[in-house]
């Protein structure tokens, strides 16, 4: 038995090792308007409580310039005694005892930085620097991404934090914030990303972020190819969510008890949850868990379908007991929401965290989703072993077809991910999604189905018809892409067929039904 493992490879911030252990842990540049515009700003650092901060001072950085504008010298300062320390406007924190003028943190796109260096080294106008940092922050209010403050700060290159990455009306009354989740008294265990939630000075940060991606919905009935963005806190044991927790969201039918989970109606006519894929070209191929205790596991893809109707089940009879129902998606009721702790976070170290065992197949394609409580970039998926194909696939329920994105595209949270490797020398490759570099991409949001991908030579081919029971069937997923390094032959840009769920079905393709994308290079010779 071959196996694929799917992973998430986890980001850990390096720090110098002077103050390597003070981080800044929450900033809030925009603040209501009332009663005063902006008099509620504040940047929070943490560390060992009662740590000594003398030699550190902290930075703004203007992004119109890239250059800082005002310096704070904290010598002679410490954390509390639960290790924090802020600095803002004064009574926005109590006791604190280094305050700034009302609006002088700017809205984004800037920065704050801490570094271990004299407050003469750094006077107003001083060109970003990494030289002597300890930590960093670049962050918008709905700005394009400043790579100059990125990159002169050494952060990754999609690093710049939305404060208003719940929206403009949010982010007036939300901080940026890292997942703080308490480990022993006084201890913490610090995300290495910063996520918009309610502000905290001088307590603690909330231990999870809720991914909530209702509004990405459509309102259709039909098949989602979707994975769980989060893990369950600490304090609840087991990590994973199963499909048990699904069923709180939305219908889930014909799937038995597991051993502290509940039957979701056994012996309804067809499980409406798939959970597994084993490669073949039909809609039989796709297979749903064993029990409602199956676990999800973030990077593992499954395909659930939504009947966009008020439903509730009879229980017991005539399908089984149950406790899920279905919604309309536009019922209020329906979210399409989780909350837990962020895989794109330091709780789990730099191992991979989740393994699923999956027969290689002849087609090389494997059922994962974006792991990540933010949108990912398929740039920043890579394969151990094999070739990995720059075209993925994911599924649109309003055309019933797939729609192919390339590395050039971004998927949001929740979205599940058709990749296609091929060529696997040996028992195993592992499908990592990154989270450093150009993989999570924290400065807006992104539709389920995915961002379209930046302009390249392309024709695509779309096949509309009625089946002869009446049901319209349509296919969008084929496409000739004209590529620089493509080839004649078969590469890493051709891309194959694959099946929906669902048994009606129309397919447009090339090569005899077997390739959904053909690749040609631009100096194509041949005729």
């Amino acid at each position: 038995m071959h196996r694929l493992i799917l992973a998430a490879l986890l980001l850990g911030f390096a720090v110098p090792t002077a103050h390597a252990q003070v981080v800044i842990n929450e900033l809030d540049s925009d603040t209501p308007s009332a009663p005063t515009n902006d008099a509620a700003e504040f940047v929070e650092l943490y560390g060992a409580p009662n740590t000594s901060l003398t030699g550190l001072i902290v930075v703004f950085f203007n992004g119109s310039t890239d250059q800082s504008y005002l310096t704070i010298d904290l010598t002679g300062q410490s954390t509390n005694a639960s290790g924090f320390f802020a600095v803002g406007n004064p009574g926005v924190v109590a006791g604190a005892t280094i305050t700034f003028p009302v609006n002088t943190l700017q809205n984004g796109q800037d920065a704050v930085a801490v570094y271990s260096a004299a407050a003469a080294s750094f006077p107003n106008a001083t060109p970003v620097t990494s030289t002597g940092l300890v930590d960093a922050v670049v962050y918008g209010t709905a700005d394009v991404i400043d790579t100059g403050l990125l990159a002169g700060l050494g952060q990754s290159a999609t690093y710049q934090f939305e404060e208003f990455y719940n929206g403009t009306a949010a982010g007036a009354i939300e901080s940026l914030a890292r997942l703080n989740v308490l480990t022993g008294p006084n201890s913490y265990t610090l995300s290495g990303l910063l996520y918009a939630q309610t502000p905290t000075p001088g307590a603690a940060n909330a231990a999870t972020v809720t991914v909530n991606e209702t509004s990405g919905v459509d309102n259709v009935a039909g098949w989602r190819l979707l994975g769980v963005p989060v893990v369950r806190p600490f304090a609840e044991g087991a990590l994973s969510y199963s499909v048990d927790r699904l069923a709180s969201i939305n219908l889930v039918q014909g799937i038995a008890a597991g051993a502290s989970t509940p039957a979701q109606y056994p012996s309804a006519p067809g499980p409406n949850i798939l959970t597994a894929y084993d490669g073949g070209a039909t809609s039989a191929a796709f297979l749903p868990p064993a029990t409602t205790g199956e676990t999800l596991d973030p990077g593992e893809g499954f395909f659930w379908y939504f009947y966009d109707q008020d439903i509730t089940p009879t229980s017991p009879a005539p399908f089984g007991v149950g406790t899920s129902v279905s919604y309309e998606l536009t019922n209020p009721t329906f979210a399409l929401s989780l909350s837990g702790l962020g895989v794109d976070n330091r709780l789990f170290g730099n191992a991979p965290y989740q393994t699923q065992p999956i027969p290689v197949t002849a087609s090389g394609a494997y059922m994962g989703a974006n792991p990540f409580a933010y949108p990912a970039s398929l740039s920043s998926v890579g394969v151990s072993a094999g070739t990995l194909s720059s075209n993925f696939s994911v599924f649109n329920p309003t055309a019933g077809t797939y729609t192919t994105l390339t590395t050039t595209d971004v998927v949001a949270p929740w979205q599940g991910v058709f990749f296609q490797v091929t060529g696997i020398p040996g028992g195993t490759t592992t499908i990592r999604f990154t989270a450093s570099s150009t993989g999570v991409v924290p400065t807006s949001n992104v539709a389920l189905v995915g961002r379209p991908a930046s302009a390249e030579a392309r024709l695509s081919f779309r096949l509309d018809g009625v089946l002869a029971s009446g049901v319209a069937v349509a296919d969008y997923a084929s496409a000739v892409r004209l590529l620089d390094d493509a080839t004649t032959g078969w590469d890493r840009h051709d891309g194959i067929k694959l099946s929906p769920p669902q048994a009606e079905q129309a397919l447009v393709a090339f090569g005899g039904g077997e390739q959904a994308v053909l690749s040609l290079p631009l100096g194509l010779a041949e005729a």
